[in-house]
């Protein structure tokens, strides 16, 4: 596993946002966490402000990317503004 480096790009800090948000969305709708974000919150390590893979070598920014699609449906679907206003955000900034 690599640590993350202080002077790393911005985009992994917005990402670890998104991983706040989406545990904030399960915490205030317990039901959305079904058993596919269950499967998909188990690839992100515990300490996932510090490294950039999980214990199974997965980049952890490229593992969010790539299923950023999922992730703005799941805030859509609860109509969870805070997380749709940060990936539109972070979709406006680095995309």
């Amino acid at each position: 596993m690599r640590a993350l480096k202080k002077d790393s790009l911005d985009c992994y800090r917005h990402l670890t946002l998104v991983i706040e948000t989406i545990n904030e969305l399960f915490e205030l709708y317990p039901k959305s966490k079904s058993r596919y974000w269950k499967r998909f919150m188990k690839k992100i390590p515990n300490n996932y402000k510090e490294l950039f893979e999980n214990d199974e070598g997965h980049h952890i920014l490229y593992f969010l990317c790539t299923n950023m699609f999922f992730v703005i449906d799941l805030f859509e679907k609860y109509d969870f503004k805070k997380g749709i206003n940060l990936t539109n955000s972070i979709d406006v900034e680095f995309c």
